[in-house]
């Protein structure tokens, strides 16, 4: 369907959001502006100012926290609040805002990242109302980066790779609810590095590390060029 941005209403209440299709309104809700945190994206993505690409159907914003040096959210209009609810007819859309990724990538002012420097993925237990899509850099240098559960959400099976999801939803027709067991088992993993076998007790350690890897990294950018 084509979607756009009909009007969006805000006060000390809360706000209202409005898509219409081809002049039909499509839905409505109100959201509290202040009681739920996991609104928090709804609200981000009205913001003109928080647009860095978007389309009629979905649009990028930095995300709030980064867990690395470039780290983006892709979030359609539709009212689509997690993975279990897409449908065989979003895999468009889901195709939409992959290359709405690879757009941001694109347009990077910082040369030194290239595609194959980050991943696609969408969370196994996202708790934040809108599906969105990672757009992540591998790097992992962040001061943003301060749980052991904040990276494991990116270095386990936690981390959903968008080829997976696209794929499980076109051949099963919907994404099947992991369960809370694996779901919490993934975010108390043990600490590996995403670029070597290193395991670490303790998140200074790995991140001690993952600098040293960015430094090293850097280096061979700076004799190539």
């Amino acid at each position: 369907a084509h979607l756009t941005l009909y009007s969006s209403i805000s006060n000390n209440e809360g706000i209202a959001l409005f898509l219409v299709d081809s002049g039909r309104k499509m839905f409505r809700k109100s959201y509290s502006r202040n009681t739920d945190w996991r609104n928090g994206l709804l609200r981000d993505m009205q913001v003109p100012a928080n647009q860095l690409l978007r389309t009629d159907l979905a649009v990028v914003i930095a995300d709030k926290f980064p867990r690395s040096k470039h780290h983006y959210l892709v979030l359609p209009f539709e009212d689509i609040d997690t993975i279990y609810e897409l449908k065989p007819q979003h895999v468009p859309l889901l195709e939409e805002m992959k290359s709405l990724g690879v757009r941001m990538i694109d347009q990077l002012t910082d040369r030194s990242f290239k595609l194959a420097d980050f991943r696609f993925g969408f969370h196994m237990g996202a708790k934040l109302h809108r599906l969105h899509l990672h757009v992540i850099s591998q790097d992992f240098v962040s001061d943003r980066l301060s749980k052991c559960e904040q990276w494991n959400g990116y270095n386990t099976a936690y981390f959903m790779p968008f080829e997976d999801i696209l794929k499980e939803l076109k051949e099963k027709g919907k994404i099947a609810r992991r369960s809370t067991a694996l779901i919490d088992s993934l975010r108390h993993a043990p600490l590996v590095c995403n670029q070597c076998p290193d395991r670490f007790d303790t998140l200074g350690g790995l991140k001690s590390h993952l600098n040293g890897h960015w430094l090293e990294k850097s280096f061979e950018k700076l004799n190539v060029a």
